[in-house]
């Protein structure tokens, strides 16, 4: 079952689904999205693993931090990976999941988002690629 804005918006203001969300997206959010903001712009470095038991990420350098206004601009290299960090924190029950997926505007402006599925249970900021 897909949930509409006004659903998403009372879990938002009775159950904390989701802090931080912008202004426009608490007043005036489009269908059953919510926008999300990037907090941070990070580039990898090193090398990580991922073992079935054991794991290690890779060093994240930040290159660019949302500090709270706008007008911050971070100019992408072509062919570049980063690790992005969301503005807004998630707070999943354990009976609800949440699909991210990117804006047709990042594709017209040449810039591919990676992510995925927030689990059941999940409680944190989002971490897509672009």
């Amino acid at each position: 079952m897909v949930l509409g804005s006004k659903r998403l918006l009372e879990l938002v203001k009775k159950q904390n689904l989701i802090e931080n969300l912008s202004e426009r997206e608490l007043t005036n959010p489009e269908s059953c999205v919510f926008d999300i903001r990037i907090k941070e712009i990070s580039q990898l470095k090193g090398k990580g693993f991922l073992g079935i038991e054991d794991r290690q990420t890779p060093e994240h350098i930040v290159l660019a931090k949302y500090q709270g206004k706008p007008g911050v601009k971070f100019l992408m290299k072509p062919g570049s990976y980063y690790v992005t960090e969301s503005v807004e924190i998630f707070h999943m029950p354990q009976n609800l999941f949440a699909i991210v997926k990117p804006r047709s505007t990042l594709f017209r402006s040449g810039i591919m988002l990676r992510a995925g599925v927030i689990d059941p249970g999940y409680d944190g900021p989002l971490h897509p690629a672009l």
